[in-house]
């Protein structure tokens, strides 16, 4: 069991002491329920922090669930059903009801939704796969975009517009980081990304369009290659509101400590851009324990709520019983558990929740 200093007098002072200077993003409150936050939602409005978790259509049945993901949280993305396979699995057929499911449920529960993502180069059908013709494919991307943003106009308050574009020789980040090969880099070129983000704007003038990517958070060659990206991507006058760390932290993706990730959102904001953390997850395997998994909960929170620009945090999936990794084989975990999340299998809190809570309060790990 730890031991927190606690300095009863520092208090309401560190409660909500980072201000929210971007006019962009919500602005902290200052209410003394900041000192003894009753919810993840409430301990993030302290620092002007939308509190994030994915939902998938089939669990929206579980009460235990949903009823827990509404009051802890704020924000919502769909876990897969806004992604391009289950939109629009056939040519020209738009299929919208299990992604309409979530959004209904979040509008009823006044969560805020994000949408992910548009163009990706997985969870894409084998019909877009085996188009040839870039004029061709423009066309496919540019409808596709219209259909599915004009579909949820006035329901979404943010999208994931371009996924995991970047590609190095590890998923950790490091060697040779170059633009994915996917079918619209070989027939569009990276100009695709630019072409994206314009087809968005033009669908919605309002909605956050960002960026979104894996093993961008630690000190590595894939963070250096986005920063030059979004950088010529600002300098062009491309309409991109944000970039997401995914943060999914552990193998065999970068483990980045709270410094790195402070330091690479620091110099994202910089470029005059919002940072989100947007599919959290901190994995045990390989070999790691729970005392190294609370510091990292602790630090990454911190390096957000310290930072004016970083607006939301988003963790993927409530419970550990309900995370991904417990089915990708990726994750290494062989004879361990991942346990990467904030509630147990019976949606007990963690330690790492009360960590997440410390960070935004201001206590100390």
């Amino acid at each position: 069991m730890k031991q927190y200093v606690l300095i009863a007098a520092l208090l309401p002072l560190l409660a909500c002491s980072t201000a929210k200077t971007n006019p962009n993003i919500a602005e902290p409150t200052s209410s003394n329920s900041c000192q003894t936050p009753s919810t993840l939602k409430a301990a993030g409005e302290c620092k002007g922090i939308m509190m994030g978790n994915v939902l998938r259509q089939q669990q929206i049945a579980n009460v235990e669930h949903v009823a827990l993901l509404a009051e802890e949280f704020n924000y919502l993305t769909p876990e897969n059903a806004t992604k391009w396979m289950h939109l629009q699995p056939e040519r020209g057929v738009f299929d919208y009801g299990k992604a309409d499911e979530i959004v209904n449920f979040a509008q009823k529960n006044k969560i805020k939704v994000k949408g992910h993502c548009l163009v990706w180069h997985s969870q894409l059908p084998q019909w877009v796969d085996d188009i040839t013709d870039p004029d061709e494919l423009k066309t496919v991307m540019e409808t596709h975009i219209a259909q599915v943003m004009g579909h949820f106009k006035g329901r979404m308050y943010a999208w994931d517009v371009v996924n995991e574009a970047i590609k190095t020789d590890t998923d950790a980040g490091d060697g040779n980081p170059r633009m994915r090969k996917t079918v619209f880099q070989r027939l569009l070129g990276d100009e695709y990304i630019d072409m994206a983000f314009k087809m968005a704007r033009k669908q919605d003038p309002d909605v956050k369009l960002y960026y979104n990517d894996y093993s961008i958070d630690a000190n590595n060659d894939k963070a250096d290659y986005l920063y030059e990206m979004l950088k010529g991507m600002v300098q062009r006058g491309v309409p991109i509101d944000g970039v997401g760390f995914q943060m999914h932290i552990g193998t065999p993706n970068n483990i980045a400590t709270g410094a790195e990730v402070a330091k690479n959102m620091q110099r994202i904001a910089d470029l005059g851009l919002e940072i989100i953390i947007s599919e959290m997850d901190i994995n045990l395997c390989g070999g790691r324990n729970e005392a190294w998994q609370q510091a990292l909960y602790h630090d990454i929170t911190l390096a957000c709520a310290e930072q004016p620009a970083c607006s939301a945090i988003t963790f993927w999936g409530l419970n550990d019983g309900s995370s991904w990794l417990n089915s990708w084989e990726g994750a290494g975990c062989k004879t361990e558990k991942p346990m990467p999340l904030l509630f147990d299998n019976k949606y007990q809190k963690k330690q790492t929740y009360e960590e997440v809570i410390n960070a935004l309060t201001g206590r100390e790990l």
